[in-house]
């Protein structure tokens, strides 16, 4: 059943990378969160959230598996990113989700991000959601 697990964890990813951990000081050791994971020209690819989810610095790194068959080898991993990061007008871009377009030809990317810097919690600012398209080769 989908609902229980089977064997022991896999550790496929850890904030190592500087990108991966500007939470600091309040997470001295980095943050990886978030994950969304989708399946596309034969490899398989989490796109996840990386470092303090208060800061402009919040960001989306993804890792990608090219050997479907190998998902819990973590050396069957490689990690790429920052993917998206904070730009004029856009900070700390996060959480990620996948979908397909309504004719099914392309994939789209939703996100979280927030504006204008710098990013305050306790304020009443909401964040903001964007949608980008990315064709689909043939």
């Amino acid at each position: 059943n989908p609902w229980t697990i089977v064997g022991e964890r896999v550790l496929i990813s850890r904030p190592t990378r500087q990108w991966e951990r500007r939470a600091h000081p309040h997470v001295p050791g980095g943050i990886n969160e978030g994950p969304q994971a989708f399946v596309s020209r034969g490899g398989v690819y989490i796109i996840y959230s990386a470092s303090g989810s208060w800061s402009d610095d919040y960001c989306l790194g993804w890792i990608k598996c090219t050997n479907p068959a190998a998902v819990m080898d973590p050396k069957c991993w490689h990690k790429h990113g920052p993917v998206f990061s904070k730009v004029h007008e856009a900070y700390g871009p996060g959480h990620a989700s996948f979908t397909k377009s309504p004719d099914n030809k392309e994939h789209w990317i939703c996100l979280l991000y927030t504006s204008p810097s710098p990013r305050d919690l306790s304020t009443s600012r909401m964040p903001s959601s964007a949608c980008k398209k990315k064709k689909k080769k043939k």
